[in-house]
């Protein structure tokens, strides 16, 4: 018999006996009596509105009923997750297929490809993916399963196309927005990829309007000249000019090379030094006085990740002790910080490591009794140079107001353990060492304008963090004076408290051309005298208010009171937008040397500070 067109109905009910189907979904009964299918079609767009019907399939009239044990390839109904409220029971039906929906869906709206293209472009930039993921089979079907109608571009469309217009489209919205900022600062620092390409970063950081502190990525571009002053300084100057930043920029941060520091000097703009660069300098020189004690604990470490079976045999130890399994860290001959935490996590695995060592009965020396003491006794010396470190790397909090505040602190921690007896000999010559050190690189801290107004402009500590009373006078005194330069916008002056006048003077008659110049003079310096007065008494009622908190957020404190402060607030976005350290740059080498690597070691600069700018923006 020839086979004839079955109703696509069967897809979602079974036949049953009686003249009666069961709905697919919620096993519900309906009554098919005389062919009649206009009940069920009815039950699927009222109760599972989300099921798409597919085209009728040819069956044979001996298959007109569904056999549970046929061993035809199973077809499935597109269903949307949720609608049907009931999960539907096992289909005994031949169902359309999910491919054959593919295949018939409709080709994506332009404006919406547009939309996914800049997502993958996105998910590329910001993950560290190569170009060629978009080319890779089983992404490719990936893809194409979340959504038919997208057809992913190729791995050249990303790169040539897709790439260069996020960046053009995130440099113009950015560029709007470090636009709006009436002072900035920036910070910058050198790096070489891992293909020995030299690269500098600058990064800005201002208060936007709302009161917060915001920090943008300028760029990180390839720099193939020699690093004299005068060819930095000229990169320094065409980055600040292309983004509008040349009478905006109040201080710049750098590490405390010469070369650097003589740039900066050359655009007359103020130098700040990384503060976080000059804690470094001060305990590296100090950890001599322990390099031999540390040397033996490198070697340690170096044992341990070399010898696979060491380690195994370590982890076993730290589980038979009852201890959590820890990794030894390794240092980094450049930072500290590194070496601490490689001496406060074997101090902390202490016993596994003696244990394992004994067991393995390796050639490698052994720290004695003594020298675990004097490791333990010199992580408590280094604690508080760890932990300021720590307080002033982050971008998202003020921090040059800090400075003062900690070297405070660091002196006076740091006098205790020089006249702490029961230190070892080595422990107690490197506490005299960190106490000289200190004093060189930050004895004049106070004195430094911008980390000494921003002090006392942090209603988190005004007066009190400064060690000297006369050096606080001094600071004082000069934020007077500077604050009888500042003119508010016309804005402001709207916005401000206005003192009610006593009398209202008569209008004075027009002025002749005889005294013009004399009544320009008059009215100019009175407008002095004005702003002057109205600066210094902001001033003096500021430092009557309570100290805030000091886990407290100043920008916010100064967001709230901008109209009852508003030419101290002017000079607040002046000070309290400068970063302490250069520590931004660094971020952004340690997410470039993610996208510079051994299997993109090819990428073209242009390209790769692109990708790094985007990163670092998104």
């Amino acid at each position: 018999m020839a086979p004839r067109k079955r109703s696509d109905i069967w897809n979602h009910f079974t036949e049953l006996e009686d003249n009666k189907a069961k709905c697919g979904y919620c096993s519900n009964k309906y009554s098919v009596a005389g062919g009649s299918f206009g009940n069920l079609r009815r039950h699927l767009k009222t109760v599972h509105p989300a099921v798409i019907i597919s085209k009728a399939v040819v069956t044979s009239d001996e298959s007109h009923v569904d056999d549970p044990a046929d061993d035809g390839p199973p077809v499935e109904t597109l269903i949307v997750p949720g609608t049907s409220g009931v999960k539907p029971s096992q289909p005994t039906q031949k169902q359309s297929s999910i491919m054959h929906f593919m295949q018939n869906k409709k080709p994506m709206a332009v404006s919406r490809s547009k939309q996914i293209d800049e997502q993958v472009t996105k998910m590329i930039v910001k993950g560290y993916y190569a170009f060629s993921i978009v080319d890779d089979k089983e992404f490719r079907k990936f893809v194409k399963m979340l959504n038919p109608g997208y057809e992913l571009p190729c791995r050249q469309t990303v790169s040539k196309n897709l790439v260069p217009r996020l960046y053009n489209s995130t440099l113009e919205n950015l560029k709007k927005k470090v636009e709006t900022a009436r002072a900035v600062s920036l910070t910058t620092d050198g790096w070489t990829c891992i293909n020995n390409r030299s690269y500098i970063a600058v990064t800005a950081h201002f208060i936007d309007g709302d009161g917060t502190l915001c920090s943008v990525c300028l760029g990180c571009e390839y720099f193939d000249q020699r690093h004299t002053s005068d060819n930095l300084a000229a990169f320094l100057k065409k980055i600040a000019t292309e983004w509008k930043l040349n009478n905006k920029v109040v201080a710049i941060v750098t590490d405390n090379a010469s070369n650097i520091t003589k740039a900066v000097g050359q655009l007359h703009y103020r130098h700040i030094g990384c503060f976080a660069h000059s804690i470094n300098l001060v305990v590296q020189h100090s950890l001599e006085n322990i390099s031999v004690i540390v040397s033996k604990v490198k070697k340690i470490v170096e044992f341990f990740k070399r010898s696979s079976n060491a380690l195994v045999k370590l982890n076993s130890t730290q589980s038979q002790m009852g201890l959590p399994t820890l990794k030894l860290k390794q240092d980094c001959v450049t930072r500290w910080n590194s070496t601490f935490d490689m001496l406060k996590r074997i101090v902390s695995i202490k016993d596994a490591v003696i244990s394992t060592l004994a067991v393995l009965q390796t050639e490698i020396a052994v720290l004695t009794p003594a020298e675990w003491d004097i490791v333990e006794k010199a992580i408590d010396v280094l604690q508080i140079f760890n932990e300021v470190t720590i307080e002033v790397s982050s971008e998202k909090t003020v921090s040059v107001s800090k400075v003062i505040v900690l070297v405070s602190s660091m002196f006076q921690t740091i006098e205790t353990y020089v006249h702490d007896i029961s230190l070892p000999y080595e422990v107690n010559q490197m506490a005299i060492s960190l106490k000289n050190q200190l004093r060189k690189r930050f004895s004049d801290s106070e004195e430094n304008e911008i980390m000494a107004q921003a002090s006392i402009l942090d209603p988190r500590f005004k007066k009190y963090g400064f060690m000297s009373d006369n050096k606080f006078k001094n600071a004082f005194s000069l934020l007077r004076s500077r604050l009888g330069n500042i003119r508010l916008p016309s804005n402001q002056i709207d916005n401000a408290e206005q003192t009610p006048s006593i009398s209202t003077p008569s209008p004075s008659p027009p002025v002749s051309l005889l005294w013009k110049v004399y009544e320009e003079k008059v009215e100019q310096f009175k407008a002095t005298q004005t702003s002057t007065a109205s600066g210094i008494i902001e001033l003096d009622r500021y430092m009557q208010e309570p100290l805030i908190d000091r886990h407290e957020d100043p920008l916010k404190w100064w967001h709230e009171r901008k109209h009852i402060y508003p030419h101290l607030h002017t000079f607040v976005i002046k000070r309290l937008c400068v970063t302490a350290t250069s520590v931004p740059c660094e971020r952004i080498f340690s997410e470039a040397g993610q996208i510079i690597t051994l299997k993109r070691n090819r990428l073209d600069t242009k390209k790769a500070s692109q990708l790094i700018f985007l990163h670092n923006n998104l």
